[in-house]
């Protein structure tokens, strides 16, 4: 397994809607992030008066295999694993309500 993990930064790209901004993955290669955020577009996902789709970057994270499959990404968060369909829009893991731990 790859240290490396890859997240999508989703933004509106308005700062009185950037409570809206959150993180989404891990992804395992950047070819998955990629088609992430390809679909995220079309939807799309995160939008505000100033960027009608949203803007969408690519960003690396470290990450250390834990027990039953599950990623310590950053040295911070614990995610279930790497998300295996990157066209499922459910794989927000670093929003509050959504975290599964702190470290």
């Amino acid at each position: 397994m790859s240290n490396v993990a890859y997240l999508v930064y989703c933004s509106t790209g308005c700062s009185c809607c950037r409570g809206d901004n959150h993180y989404r993955g891990p992804f395992a290669s950047q070819e998955d992030a990629q088609k992430a955020v390809d679909h995220y577009k079309t939807i799309p996902l995160v939008a505000s008066q100033y960027s009608r789709t949203g803007n969408y970057s690519i960003e690396t994270a470290t990450v250390e295999p834990i027990s039953n499959g599950r990623l310590i990404i950053n040295g911070t968060r614990i995610a279930d694993g790497f998300v295996t369909d990157p066209l499922c829009i459910d794989t927000s893991w670093f929003e509050d309500d959504n975290l599964s731990h702190t470290v």
